[in-house]
């Protein structure tokens, strides 16, 4: 079993944007939510979004349980994000911003390239549409608002 730490940063009640969007930021590589945590609070003051915050499956915390990094685990965690927002905060896809920086670019791009997600054991099926694996318009990240990339892992090539 899997445990994905994460935080949900709430912009400033001044800053608040009608219509209210959230940001899921996927971190960089060699970085953690501890570290992510002034930018995302910075983040929330500047967009006046909300800031989500998780761990990939094998970096800090759930490196502890024994999990190991992988391009797998950064999937689930990232698809756990989603899940929680859509399902337990009830945000609309197009109330949803994803944004990567480094090593998170991929993660968020492969994450709004699929039109649903990958059926979980014990996932009820959703009772707009009764299909099972987030396909249907209210749960797909096919309908997320934007996607933004912070040194995207391109970048990296540039330097050699």
């Amino acid at each position: 079993k899997e445990t994905i730490p994460a935080i949900l940063i709430p912009c400033p009640a001044a800053k608040a944007i009608r219509g209210k969007f959230t940001i899921i930021f996927a971190h960089g590589n060699a970085e953690d939510i501890s570290l992510s945590l002034f930018l995302a609070k910075e983040m929330a003051e500047q967009t006046g979004a909300d800031i989500f915050l998780f761990e990939y499956v094998g970096y800090c915390i759930s490196a502890e349980d024994g999990h190991k990094p992988s391009q797998a685990g950064c999937y689930r965690a990232i698809d756990a994000a989603w899940r929680y927002l859509v399902t337990v905060k009830n945000l609309h896809p197009s109330q949803i911003i994803v944004w990567g920086r480094s090593l998170g670019t991929g993660v968020v791009l492969d994450l709004a390239s699929r039109k649903s997600l990958p059926k979980i054991p014990g996932e009820p099926e959703c009772k707009q549409c009764g299909r099972k694996g987030f396909s249907c318009e209210k749960h797909s990240p096919a309908g997320l608002a934007a996607v933004a990339l912070m040194s995207p892992l391109e970048s990296g090539a540039r330097v050699l």
